[in-house]
């Protein structure tokens, strides 16, 4: 693999869908703390990838192949505190899944956020955080 394959996939920008699957909420309204678990997936397609399996279009990408190919950064304002949520095994909390026919990459992150939230909610509902 050539070191282009990290870099942004073109035409730029690329068209990324996010989705967020909760799992928990915890809301503290005296520290203004809220704390997260949840799914992250992201999916984009990536026309430079020519991965092959000889059995399956859908596969999931190799541990020691991540590293080479380019992924999204995701950025959460007023965080405060992220923990990977490991599900089975050692550092196993990302999936990262490959179907060739469409050249589109699947990647699922688990994890727990803890976000600061200012809990003012005097113009409810139009107010913002």
């Amino acid at each position: 693999m050539t070191e282009d394959l990290l870099q942004t996939p073109k035409p730029r920008p690329s068209k990324i869908r996010t989705y967020l699957l909760l799992d928990s909420v915890n809301v503290n309204e005296d520290s203004q703390i809220v704390n997260l678990i949840l799914e992250l997936k992201h999916e984009w397609i990536d026309e430079r990838l020519d991965l092959k399996n000889h059995y399956h279009d859908f596969f999931r990408i190799h541990d020691g192949l991540i590293p080479y190919v380019w992924n999204t950064k995701t950025y959460i304002g007023n965080l405060i505190n992220i923990k990977r949520i490991t599900q089975f095994g050692k550092n196993n909390n990302k999936e990262f899944w490959f179907q060739g026919s469409q050249k589109k990459l699947y990647f699922t992150e688990f994890m727990e956020l803890s976000i600061y939230c200012k809990m003012e909610f005097d113009e409810f509902p139009m107010d913002f955080h």
